[in-house]
């Protein structure tokens, strides 16, 4: 079945797109799965750090969203053969009305994605950094959301902010949506305030909080003026080896959430033959 991770957190600057970029360029380039990631940020930081030239865009998410466009083949850029980016571009913010006045805008995309799941592996959404309507189409059509903050107050309050948003999606909309974990980017050893979070991370959220860290590192910055992923720029960085291990992290945790109802059916039928 196909995997939907959403990207979001109420505050900018945390490593949203650097992590929706970085995961959707790994799982497809490292793992040779089918990946499509969707740029839901009318900035469009996703496709431009891909290369997508968003001043020129001829079609993009917009028109999924507006249905005005009905060969997704028209919508996407090919990134090689697994990854695909559905773009973005200022003209998204022109259709939040719309959606808002509408009786199934929060609904769209996860209705729109529908023909083309089972083209993908994984979708991976990148949020602007808001819960406004855009934001909750992405949880309405997640299956999981990851939450990268980085090290300073108001992260931690957009966090806060971001769970109350989830339940509330939970309650009225999409009741299966999981945390699939809290990601700490920008983490500087050598600072006493980067271990001070994570301990205050750790201890409020110790199932949520992934033991991967997301350290501090130039490359990273490299890639985006570059407009490629790490893993094109310096496969070898401290960057690239941290977005790695995230990826390991959530493949393994699929693995296990997999395996365990395996275990648990064939355990059912020893006892009653």
């Amino acid at each position: 079945m196909t995997q939907i991770f959403c990207c979001a957190l109420q505050k900018g600057g945390v490593g949203k797109t650097t992590t929706a970029v970085s995961l959707s360029a790994g799982l497809a380039y490292l793992h040779s799965k089918r990946v499509l990631l969707i740029d839901l940020d009318p900035q469009g930081n996703a496709s431009m750090s891909l290369g997508v030239k968003i001043e020129e865009l001829q079609s993009s998410v917009r028109n999924l969203l507006i249905g005005d466009v009905k060969d997704f083949k028209r919508l996407w850029w090919d990134k090689g053969d697994n990854l695909k980016i559905l773009p973005a571009n200022s003209s998204l913010k022109d259709i939040e009305p719309e959606l808002l006045g509408s009786v199934d805008g929060r609904f769209r995309l996860k209705e729109r994605l529908k023909p083309i799941l089972s083209q993908f592996d994984y979708i991976i959404i990148d949020t602007g950094p808001s819960t406004g309507i855009l934001t909750q189409c992405a949880l309405i059509a997640a299956h999981q959301v990851i939450a990268p903050i980085d090290v300073g107050f108001f992260s931690l309050e957009g966090l806060r902010q971001l769970l109350e948003t989830i339940n509330q999606v939970r309650e009225h909309f999409n009741p299966e949506l999981e945390i699939a974990g809290i990601l700490l980017t920008k983490f500087d050893s050598r600072t006493k305030l980067s271990e001070q979070v994570e301990e205050v991370l750790r201890r409020g959220f110790p199932e949520k909080a992934f033991r991967t860290v997301i350290k501090v590192n130039v490359e990273l910055i490299r890639a985006q003026i570059e407009k490629k992923s790490i893993f094109a720029v310096d496969p070898d960085s401290t960057g690239a080896k941290d977005y790695e291990s995230l990826i390991d992290e959530i493949l393994h945790r699929e693995q296990s959430t997999k395996v365990i109802p395996i275990l648990r059916r064939s355990a059912r039928g020893n006892r009653k033959a």
